[in-house]
């Protein structure tokens, strides 16, 4: 073989390979450069979000009932009932009203004032509601529970509804939506959880008081993420 040869065959070779090697520089250089957008450092803001709400939501069904660490006993230790239907009532005075209320909630964030404040304006009530739960436990006053309980819903899902707008206003010119949907989804999920998972722990090393605080932080940290984004 001549070297002329030889250097057409190194060449059609190098050309090989670099044709087979450009789908995926090409869908590296792509995947770095969407990475880099604004939109998807939102959506660590966004994921956040419903973090507090999914945290508190399923307490009842953690730390509601139980003849240890939870809040049926230290009812019963002040001498209070607390029954499986008191507990299950706490999730029946925040589903009722949301029947409806997440239809007012979109009307608020496209109507009235805004996406922003409306956000604002859920992620604190879904804050007081918990902080309102926490002292119903510490006094043992079941109504308090149950205020707690509805004022939390005021804003629980409708600020499900802000953050699904929030989403699709970022990527609305964009690939990406389903999969931001899905990992806002997924951190919700993250959420309920780590309840079931830390709060009886928390109830059993610390005391139901100190778990149900846990709550009430965990809707702080969501309402700086709202703040952020």
């Amino acid at each position: 073989m001549s070297p002329h040869d030889l250097s057409a065959d190194l060449i059609a070779d190098d050309d090989e390979a670099r044709h087979r090697d450009a789908p995926t520089a090409s869908c590296c250089s792509v995947v770095a450069a969407e990475g880099r957008q604004l939109k998807w450092r939102a959506v660590v803001f966004l994921s956040m979000i419903g973090l507090g709400h999914a945290f508190n939501y399923d307490f009842p069904g953690s730390i509601g009932t139980g003849h240890h660490n939870s809040i049926e006993s230290r009812f019963l230790d002040h001498g209070k009932a607390y029954t499986q239907e008191m507990n299950q009532a706490l999730y029946s005075v925040y589903s009722w009203p949301n029947t409806v209320l997440a239809l007012f909630g979109g009307l608020l964030i496209d109507k009235y004032i805004g996406l922003r404040k409306s956000t604002i304006l859920f992620s604190s009530l879904v804050l007081v509601g918990s902080i309102i739960f926490y002292f119903g436990v510490v006094s043992t006053q079941y109504w308090m529970l149950i205020i707690g309980r509805i004022v939390f819903g005021l804003g629980g899902e409708s600020l499900s509804v802000a953050q699904s707008a929030a989403c699709a206003r970022w990527f609305n010119c964009g690939r990406g939506i389903a999969l931001a949907f899905g990992i806002a989804v997924s951190f919700a999920r993250v959420g309920s959880s780590c309840n079931f998972l830390v709060s009886p722990m928390i109830a059993t090393d610390h005391g139901i008081t100190i778990a149900a605080l846990t709550g009430s932080f965990a809707c702080v940290f969501s309402l700086i993420a709202t703040v952020g984004l």
